[in-house]
C-alpha cells in the first residue's frame, strides 16, 4: 500500500504557474515536434516509446510541482502518521537520472541507507585521515621510513561519497529535492573494466556499479593504512603470516564477537592447518589475521575432503564482500524463497573422480603388506614403512607424498565441497543473479521467478563458530548445524503484498509488451524509460467514472490504513546477535541487456520507494511482496543491552508518536465540533427568539413601522 505525505491541498497559484509555463514551453515545444516527425516516419516503431516519455514528463512535472489534487480528509491514522513523519525529516534526497544512471542512483540509495556505512565513512576513514595527515605534518615524522609523501594521502572518493550520503538522508519535510552524484564519479578511477559504468553511457549493471565502489573504498582503506602512527611499534617488512595469542593487539576481533566492527579478525591456525598443534599454553597459540577492510565484508569458511576416509587439507578462510545467488534453471517464473537459496548455496557441491591422497597410501599400503607377507624384501618393508609414517599425519602433505606416489595404486574417489559463514559483516548485501542461458534460443535471457523474503534475516542456519567445525568430511561440517536448521528456519511469506505486487508484476509485463514485443525494433534502439509508471496508482486505474461518482458520494467513508509502519511478522520475529534487519532493497524491470533499476530504502523508520526524482511513502507490505529483486541489503541491527533490534526499537517510538497525535487530534476534533455544535445551538436559539417576538418593529427609512402595517 502506498500513501502521500499531504498536509494541506496544494494549489498552484499564478507565479508557480508563470514558472511552469516558463521553465518547460521548450520542452513541450522539443516533444511535440519530436512526436510529430518520429510519428510520420516510423509510427509502429516510436509510437509507444513517444507515448511512454510523455506520461513520464507529466508524471515529473507534477511531482515537481506538487500539482496532485488531495482529499482534505484523511483517515485519522493516515492523518497522524503524515503529521509525524513530516516532523521526523520528511522525504529524503532524489538523484536525478543522467541518461542511464538508475543503476548508479539505486546502489546510492541503497548505501545512503546504511548506518554501519555512514560510521564507517565518518569515523574510520575520515577520522583516520585526519590523524594521517597530522602525523605527515609532524616535523618528527621520518618520511623515509614511512616511504610516502605529503600529497599521498587521498581519500578524496569517500569523502565525496560521505557528503552525497549526507545529502540525501538529510531532512527534505514535505519537498523533493534532487542531486547529482557528478562530483563523486569524477573521483572514481576510470581503468578498461569500469570506464563504462562511471560514465553512465550505456545501461549497466548495478551489481558491477557495487563492486566499483568497494574497490574504491578500499583503496582508500590502503591508502590509509600505509601510514603508522610513530607511537606504535614498528612492523617488519617480512610479517609473520601467524601471531600468538599474548601478541595479539588489543583491537583484535574474534569469530562473531562485535559484528558492528571493522578491522583485523584472527582465526586459530590449527583449523587452517591441522598438523599445528596447539600448546596447552594458550598464551602460545597461534593465530592467523584476516584484514577486513570495509563494513561489507565478512568471512567464509570451506571445506573441502573425501567422502571415502574423510580427508580434508582443513579449513580454507577467505574473506567476501557480499553473496550472489543463482536462481535455478528449472524456474523461470515460480516463487522461490531467500532461505531456500542460501541452503542451495550452502549445499554440499560434489566433484567426482578427484585423486585421495589418503586413498591412495591405503591401497599402496595394502598391496605392500602383501608383498612383505610373501617375500621380506629391505626396499619394500622400507617402503611400507615410510608409508605408515605418512598415514599417521592428520593431513597428507602433498610433497611427501609425490615422493611415495605409485600411479598404478591411485584412488578415484568423490569429494564434497562445503561452505558455511565463519564472520557475517555488519552490512550483509545479496545479489540474486537472474541470468541463465536458453537452450531454445542460445542467449543469455533474465529469469523473472520471484523471491519472498522478510524484513530480518536470522544468519544462524548458514553460519558456524570455530568451536563447532568438523574436519571429517563425511560429517555435518558444523556440529549444530542439522539443529539450528530446524530451530531456525525461516518462514517466508509468499502471500504478502499481494496488491502491490500485483501492481509491480503488470508494470513488468507492460514494460516486455511496449518494448520488446514489437519485432521491427533493434536492440541498439530498444530503451527503458527513466521513470516506470507509477504502479502505486495503478491498482485503481480501470476504475470507471461510475465507480469515481460513487466514491465522492461516500467521502465521508475513510479508506483502510495501513496497518503499521512495520508488518506483524517481523514485530513477532525473536531475536539474536545473528538476526540482521532488511535496510534496502533494488527491483529491476525489464530484459536482461536493458530495464530499470529502482530501490526501496528505509530511513528515519519509513520504507520508501525512489525511483532517481520520483520519491514515495511506501508500507512495508509493498516492500515484501515485490518481484524482480535483484539486490538486498541486510544489517547488523542488534542491540546487546536491550536484547532488542535498534530499528523496532525506532519504530515502536514512532508508532508512540501516532499514537500521541492520533489522540491529540481527536481532541482538537471534539473540541471543534462541539464549537459548532455550541454555535448551532445559539444560532438555533436566536432564530427561535426572532420567531416568538410577533411585534417586533422594523426601521425602514427612518420610520418605525409596526408589524400590523408591514402585513397590510
Amino acid at each position: 500500500m502506498s500513501f502521500e505525505l499531504n498536509k494541506t491541498n496544494i494549489i498552484l497559484n499564478s507565479s508557480t504557474q508563470t514558472a511552469f509555463i516558463k521553465e518547460n514551453l521548450k520542452l513541450l515545444l522539443l516533444l511535440f515536434l519530436t512526436s510529430f516527425l518520429l510519428f510520420n516516419n516510423k509510427p509502429a516503431k516510436y509510437l509507444n516509446r513517444i507515448k511512454s516519455r510523455i506520461n513520464h514528463f507529466v508524471q515529473l512535472m507534477s511531482n515537481r510541482y506538487n500539482t496532485r489534487s488531495y482529499k482534505t480528509k484523511q483517515h485519522p491514522y493516515t492523518e497522524a502518521l503524515n503529521t509525524v513523519i513530516i516532523e521526523e525529516g520528511g522525504f529524503p534526497g532524489g538523484l536525478f537520472n543522467e541518461g542511464n544512471t538508475c543503476f548508479m542512483n539505486s546502489v546510492l540509495q541503497s548505501l545512503a541507507s546504511s548506518n554501519e556505512i555512514l560510521n564507517f565513512l565518518d569515523k574510520e576513514l575520515l577520522e583516520k585521515s585526519q590523524l594521517s595527515k597530522k602525523i605527515l605534518e609532524n616535523e618528527k615524522t621520518n618520511e623515509e621510513d614511512i616511504n610516502i609523501n605529503r600529497n599521498s594521502v587521498d581519500i578524496r572518493f569517500s569523502e565525496r561519497l560521505h557528503q552525497l550520503l549526507e545529502v540525501l538522508n538529510n531532512k527534505y519535510y514535505n519537498r523533493n529535492y534532487t542531486t547529482k552524484p557528478n562530483q563523486l564519479l569524477k573521483t572514481i578511477t576510470r581503468g578498461k573494466n569500469n570506464r563504462d559504468v562511471v560514465l553512465g553511457d550505456d545501461q549497466q549493471d548495478a551489481q558491477e556499479f557495487f563492486q566499483t565502489l568497494i574497490t574504491e573504498l578500499e583503496k582508500n582503506v590502503k591508502t590509509i593504512e600505509k601510514i603508522k602512527d610513530p607511537e606504535k611499534p614498528k612492523e617488519t617488512k617480512n610479517e609473520l603470516k601467524t601471531v600468538k595469542f599474548k601478541d595479539l593487539p588489543e583491537d583484535a576481533l574474534f569469530e562473531q564477537d562485535n559484528l558492528n566492527k571493522v578491522g583485523t579478525v584472527y582465526i586459530p591456525s590449527s583449523l587452517m592447518d591441522p598438523n599445528i598443534v596447539d600448546p596447552e599454553n594458550e598464551e602460545d597459540r597461534l593465530y592467523t589475521p584476516h584484514k577486513l577492510m570495509t563494513p561489507l565484508d565478512g568471512i567464509t569458511c570451506e571445506r573441502i575432503g573425501c567422502l571415502n576416509c574423510g580427508e580434508n587439507g582443513g579449513i580454507r578462510t577467505s574473506v567476501f564482500s557480499g553473496l550472489s545467488l543463482n536462481l535455478p534453471s528449472d524456474s523461470m517464473n515460480g516463487i522461490l524463497k531467500l532461505s531456500g537459496l542460501l541452503n542451495e548455496w550452502k549445499k554440499p557441491e560434489i566433484i567426482e573422480g578427484v585423486e585421495c591422497y589418503r586413498c591412495s597410501l591405503n591401497l599402496l599400503k595394502e598391496h605392500l603388506i602383501k608383498l612383505v607377507s610373501k617375500d621380506e624384501n629391505p626396499e619394500h618393508i622400507k617402503y611400507l614403512q615410510d608409508v605408515d609414517e605418512l598415514l599417521t599425519e592428520k593431513v597428507i602433505d602433498e610433497e611427501k607424498y609425490k615422493a611415495l606416489r605409485d600411479e598404478k595404486f591411485i584412488a578415484r574417489i568423490s569429494k564434497s565441497k562445503k561452505i558455511l559463514i565463519a564472520r557475517p559483516p555488519p552490512l550483509l548485501s545479496i545479489h540474486i543473479n537472474r541470468s541463465c542461458f536458453d537452450m531454445q534460443t542460445f542467449q543469455i535471457r533474465k529469469n523473472n521467478s520471484r523471491v519472498v523474503f522478510n524484513s530480518k534475516l536470522n544468519l544462524t542456519p548458514w553460519t558456524t563458530e570455530f568451536k563447532d567445525l568438523q574436519l571429517d568430511a563425511r560429517l555435518p561440517m558444523s556440529r549444530k548445524e542439522e539443529e539450528n536448521e530446524v530451530k531456525f528456519k525461516q518462514d517466508e511469506d509468499e502471500h504478502i503484498g499481494h496488491e502491490s505486487r500485483l501492481a509491480h508484476e503488470r508494470v513488468q509485463k507492460e514494460f516486455e509488451e511496449e518494448y520488446y514485443s514489437n519485432d521491427e525494433t533493434s536492440e541498439e534502439d530498444q530503451e527503458m524509460p527513466e521513470n516506470p509508471p507509477n504502479y502505486s496508482e495503478m491498482e485503481n486505474e480501470e476504475t470507471s467514472s461510475e465507480d469515481e461518482e460513487k466514491v465522492e458520494e461516500k467521502e465521508d467513508d475513510y479508506p483502510q490504513p495501513p496497518l503499521t509502519l512495520n508488518s506483524v511478522k517481523a514485530i513477532n520475529t525473536p531475536n539474536s546477535p545473528l538476526t540482521y534487519q532488511l535496510k534496502s532493497v533494488i527491483i529491476h524491470y525489464g530484459s536482461h541487456n536493458y530495464g530499470h533499476y529502482i530501490a526501496f530504502r528505509k530511513i528515519r523508520g519509513c520504507w520508501w520507494r525512489i525511483s532517481d526524482e520520483s520519491i514515495a511513502l511506501v508500507d512495508e507490505q509493498e516492500v515484501l511482496g515485490i518481484p524482480g529483486v535483484f539486490m538486498m541489503f541486510y544489517e547488523y541491527d542488534y542491540d546487546p543491552a536491550t536484547k532488542k533490534m535498534k530499528e523496532d526499537m525506532k519504530v515502536a517510538e514512532l508508532n508512540k508518536k501516532i499514537e500521541d497525535t492520533m489522540i491529540k487530534n481527536a481532541e482538537l476534533l471534539k473540541m471543534k465540533e462541539e464549537e459548532m455544535r455550541m454555535a448551532e445551538l445559539a444560532s438555533e436559539s436566536e432564530n427561535n427568539d426572532s420567531a416568538q417576538n410577533p411585534e417586533e418593529e422594523y426601521r425602514e427609512g427612518g420610520v418605525l413601522l409596526e408589524q400590523e402595517e408591514l402585513e397590510e
